[in-house]
């Protein structure tokens, strides 16, 4: 048993989820409102998601959520002769309605809870679904918020205030937190845009970016890492390798060293969570003494972890 207390699973039983977003400025959708004004907005506000709305002033409906890899599901579905005129995809599919974005990518199921419940509710309910967010509502159902892992692991580690606990003392290995499912990769020299078909035909974010001989990790692209993309509107680079992409990324990426993806089976939760909000990203990789890919680890594996002593 590693060294520490059982902090954690009072911490999740005793912080409500209106407690962790209460400061959050929800940024919203209508439904007929254009793919690009929604792309720009998401980009501007550094969000990866919102919520859509019907258009009804009167009873507003909530449609569901829309997030990147709904926006680069609706291109990559483009005819790839219109992307590489780089404007006139935009003119098409960037005046489609956001409404019909609606979890294109499959990886948005808009399920709610309320903003009273505990966050062990919440992180109990991304573990079991492996979700990437949650849709807060009031008592009156109206949508308030978007709840995040990330925010919520932010909340956690503000509150550990220096103490040892006990789980999250532990490896990923001994907490048998990591996907089962053989990792998804892709060559180094591999376009931008395989890399973008090969995510959203597994309905996955993220793919681990591996050197062509040795199979050792490189790096990582995610759906969100396109947004640049659709701010600067220059698709023809999704023409580019996954390498060339990432090493621009780098440059322009406010590290003096641009973060390693990859981290051993010997980590221990508490340091995979810091590397996961240190980055900004919401997938590493578990990596081999050969530094080669072997497991993905998420932040709803990251709630499956910290759900070991909760009962």
């Amino acid at each position: 048993m590693p060294e520490g207390e059982e902090i954690v699973p009072n911490i999740l039983r005793t912080t409500t989820v209106g407690d962790v977003v209460k400061d959050q400025i929800l940024r919203e959708a209508l439904a007929n409102e254009k793919v690009s004004t929604v792309a720009d907005r998401l980009s501007e506000h550094h969000i990866s998601s919102c919520p859509v709305f019907s258009e009804d002033e009167e009873k507003k409906e909530f449609l569901g959520l829309v997030d990147f890899s709904d926006v680069v599901a609706l291109l990559i579905h483009a005819e790839w002769k219109d992307v590489q005129e780089g404007s006139s995809v935009w003119a098409k599919f960037g005046n489609t309605p956001i409404v019909k974005a609606i979890d294109l990518g499959h990886r948005n199921p808009a399920v709610k809870i309320n903003i009273g419940a505990d966050l062990s509710d919440a992180v109990e309910l991304i573990a079991a679904q492996n979700l990437r967010r949650l849709v807060v509502e009031d008592d009156n159902g109206t949508i308030v918020a978007i709840l995040s892992p990330s925010q919520m692991m932010k909340s956690i580690l503000s509150k550990l205030d220096g103490r040892l606990d006990t789980t999250l003392n532990e490896t990923i290995a001994n907490l048998d937190m990591c996907s089962k499912k053989e990792v998804l990769t892709v060559n180094k020299e591999e376009s931008l845009l395989v890399a973008m078909h090969s995510m959203l035909s597994n309905q996955v974010s993220a793919i681990a970016i591996v050197d062509k001989g040795s199979g050792h990790l490189a790096g990582s692209v995610s759906m969100s890492d396109v947004k640049v993309l659709f701010r600067e509107r220059k698709f023809k680079r999704l023409q580019q390798s996954c390498w060339k992409y990432i090493q621009s990324m780098r440059e322009r990426s406010d590290f003096e060293v641009f973060p390693f993806f990859g981290v051993g089976e010997t980590a221990k939760l508490q340091s995979v969570i810091s590397k996961l909000l240190v980055t900004s990203v919401h997938h590493l990789y578990v990596v081999n003494k050969e530094n080669t890919p072997i497991h993905v680890i998420s932040f709803a594996d990251v709630c499956k972890g910290l759900t070991a002593n909760l009962d």
